[in-house]
């Protein structure tokens, strides 16, 4: 263990990305925007998180978010190459002290995560708490993802911190 000290305030959505939201913003922002590829086996619906998403379309998101709620965009890029429907991003870099979003820094999702508690998997400190109410793993839930904020919320208000659509 380490320790990280945030060097400023940071805000999250609740719950993850929708299908809807993401699908939605990106087609009315990027006229070569493909929807990507969900299906049924894994999670098909408004409700479910978006996944299998490219960090050039977690970047592109961002910034049509950052626009819609005029914000600053963090991302700053030369161009966009299109193919086949993906955006691939030529010299994409950060603005760090820009005001919009983006994805959370590592040490922000830990802090997040851990909902105000100083173990990461703070169910555990709680009688009568278990995984289950708080992480969608496939023990949990079976195959497949599960429509967010169905789960209870950590102490900062997030659902679906754990499980359910990884990060990478």
């Amino acid at each position: 263990p380490a320790t990280v000290r945030l060097s400023s305030r940071f805000e999250m959505d609740p719950t993850e990305v929708t299908q809807a939201m993401f699908d939605s913003l990106m087609s009315r922002t990027y006229p070569g925007y493909k929807h990507p590829v969900w299906s049924d086996s894994l999670g098909l619906a408004d409700d479910m998180p978006a996944y299998g998403i490219s960090p050039y379309e977690a970047a592109l998101f961002c910034n049509a978010r950052s626009k819609a709620a005029k914000f600053d965009t963090v991302f700053l890029y030369d161009r966009i190459v299109w193919y086949a429907g993906f955006p691939t991003i030529v010299n994409l870099r950060v603005r760090q002290n820009a005001r919009g979003y983006r994805l959370p820094t590592e040490a922000e999702w830990d802090f997040a995560a851990r909902g105000g508690s100083d173990s990461l998997h703070f169910w555990k400190t709680m009688p009568g708490a278990s995984a289950s109410m708080y992480a969608n793993y496939p023990s949990v839930a079976g195959s497949g993802t599960r429509r967010v904020g169905r789960l209870s919320p950590n102490g900062h208000g997030l659902y679906d911190m754990f499980g359910n659509v990884s990060e990478i």
